[in-house]
């Protein structure tokens, strides 16, 4: 394996499309919580927005479709997103409704509470109209996940649509379910996603999101349900046990997760999906593209925020080459 793999430009040059809120985020530390500490990280997050980044520090082309507030939290969204060179030619700043917040309290011994101020938001108040404004191009690859869906019923129609449309424009539909029981109910999550499966292309989940969804246990069985259900493809996350795809006609193919001691697992499953769409659009062998996959969760593990850590084109080759000496 060459690191001129990683390094060169890319080869593809299809562009990412992406539907999806992004929220200001208020993020505690497992030193000072919220509620009790003077200060606080203020940054962005979103599902949607942590691929694109990811995507777009590598080297691809990502246009993005929201909307936000025109406030505080708006402003500094869209300022991040040109940051990271992103196409925000369809973010919509709405005078009618405010940016969505999260705020996140980050603890050393359990997983993160997490509270969302996404009533009533600028997204879900414009989520149709940015919806419309969507044109595709011809060799686009849209994205977006259940997170958008479970928003609303505005979001839900638009997100929904897209997903049809770019099928119905043979795009490839990559989907992550990123089920959030805050949200919605594991029967809303499931009436929703099951009619769409047919025109999603590569749908991504972890594993207890598979169980809900297809209401099996077992790997293999997650992913025959979904396969039987119309999708192309399977990839399904589990943590430090790696990731398992399936693919129509083809043999199922384990990755093994890296071994690495994780400071904030937010954000890591969006890393994952930008490694593998990474990999896939340069045409990598299948274990080097599950290899690149697992490569981009654990690096996004091993800093705080929810995007801050994905790396560049050239860090992700060294890291998947095992490459960690100092460059001096």
């Amino acid at each position: 394996m060459n690191q001129s793999i990683f390094e060169r430009p890319p080869t593809s040059t299809e562009r990412f499309v992406f539907f999806g809120e992004v929220l200001g985020l208020i993020l505690g530390t497992p030193q000072s919580r919220i509620e009790s500490t003077p200060s606080g990280t203020i940054s962005i997050a979103g599902a949607e927005s942590n691929t694109a980044i990811a995507l777009a520090r590598l080297g691809y082309s990502c246009q993005f479709n929201t909307a936000v507030g025109h406030d505080p939290f708006g402003e500094r969204i869209l300022r991040t997103l040109r940051a990271e060179r992103l196409d925000v030619s369809n973010v919509t700043p709405s005078r009618r409704a405010p940016t969505g917040l999260l705020v996140r309290n980050c603890f050393a011994w359990r997983e993160p509470d997490v509270f969302y101020y996404r009533k009533d938001t600028a997204f879900l108040s414009e989520s149709l109209a940015v919806a419309e404004r969507v044109k595709f191009q011809p060799g686009d690859i849209f994205f977006t996940t259940g997170i958008t869906l479970a928003l609303g019923p505005q979001s839900r129609e638009a997100g929904s649509e897209l997903i049809r449309r770019a099928y119905a424009e043979k795009m490839p539909v990559y989907f992550d379910a990123n089920f959030r029981s805050k949200l919605w109910t594991r029967e809303a999550f499931r009436e929703c996603l099951t009619p769409l499966l047919p025109s999603i292309h590569t749908l991504f989940v972890g594993i207890e999101e598979g169980r809900i969804l297809t209401g099996a246990t077992k790997v293999a069985d997650i992913a025959k349900k979904c396969l039987q259900g119309g999708v192309q493809e399977i990839l399904i996350k589990d943590g430090g046990k790696g990731a398992w795809q399936f693919r129509k006609g083809q043999a199922p193919l384990h990755g093994k997760a890296f071994k690495v001691a994780p400071l904030d697992t937010i954000g890591a499953g969006d890393a994952f999906n930008a490694g593998f769409l990474s990999a896939r659009r340069e045409k990598l062998s299948r274990p080097l593209t599950l290899r690149t996959a697992n490569a981009m969760g654990a690096m996004a593990c091993m800093g705080q925020g929810d995007w801050e850590s994905m790396p560049t084109r050239s860090e992700l080759g060294s890291f998947v080459l095992g490459e960690t000496q100092a460059r001096r």
